[in-house]
């Protein structure tokens, strides 16, 4: 049993991420899967506060015994992080943890051999973000919202048809020309969904007044302060 959480998970399943693309022999590893799956910190997340982290745990868990048992939390766990709304989905971290997610999951289906319905939930996301996008000197970035790196959208996103409607409404953000509005969306304690009403306006290429996402350890100045967010979200996402 274990409660390993924060950066130490993220940086341990980075690792075997890496090792599984590398085609290194860890399938069956007794070691890796008991760690992965005595978490105790995930299995209480994964009703708590459902991230990005729950679900690369359990493509993880999946890819190294060879079998879709966590197919349906997985699933689940991605419908609660990307909701439906009027015009599409959003992943309600934010284009980054997206992105961040997203490796897990294709891995996932490539090595498991089982889409279980996930593609079309893909394919909905990538659009998502591709039609809310911005552009700066031609290039296309994701919306302000969330924790999202001033990073641009990957090269296969950058197309953008010109033909499609000005006004986008999701779950939690509308969009109209350069102009965004960004509603609260609580997934109990996890940090990084939006916590408030706000809206964000494009000038120049940039968003005004935003502040990106430089990394979680470096985005609450102490862990009293961390713990003071995620109980206030708990409270708050109870009585939404």
């Amino acid at each position: 049993m274990n409660f390993e959480s924060g950066t130490p998970l993220a940086r341990f399943q980075d690792d075997l991420l890496t090792r599984i693309k590398n085609h290194e022999n860890i399938i069956f590893d007794k070691n890796i899967i008991s760690r992965l799956e005595d978490n105790m910190w995930v299995k209480s997340a994964e009703k708590l506060a459902p991230n990005n982290l729950v679900i690369r745990q359990y493509c993880l868990i999946d890819i190294l015994t060879t079998q879709p048992r966590n197919a349906q939390k997985i699933e689940l766990l991605i419908q609660k992080l990307a909701p439906q709304g009027y015009c599409g989905r959003l992943w309600a971290e934010g284009y980054s943890y997206w992105e961040y997610t997203k490796q897990a999951i294709d891995l996932w289906i490539e090595n498991v051999k089982h889409l279980h319905g996930l593609n079309c939930y893909l394919i909905d996301i990538d659009r998502g973000f591709q039609e809310t996008s911005y552009e700066r000197e031609g290039i296309r970035y994701p919306a302000p919202f969330g924790d999202v790196r001033d990073e641009p959208l990957r090269p296969e996103l950058q197309y953008r048809n010109t033909q499609q409607v000005f006004i986008w409404s999701g779950r939690f953000l509308k969009k109209s020309y350069d102009r965004y509005w960004i509603s609260p969306y609580l997934l109990g304690g996890n940090t990084h969904t939006p916590s408030k009403e706000s809206s964000v306006v494009i000038k120049d290429g940039r968003p005004v007044n935003f502040k990106f996402y430089t990394g979680y350890d470096n985005k609450f100045t102490s862990r009293k302060s961390e713990a003071i967010n995620i109980g206030t979200r708990i409270i708050k996402s109870i009585f939404k």
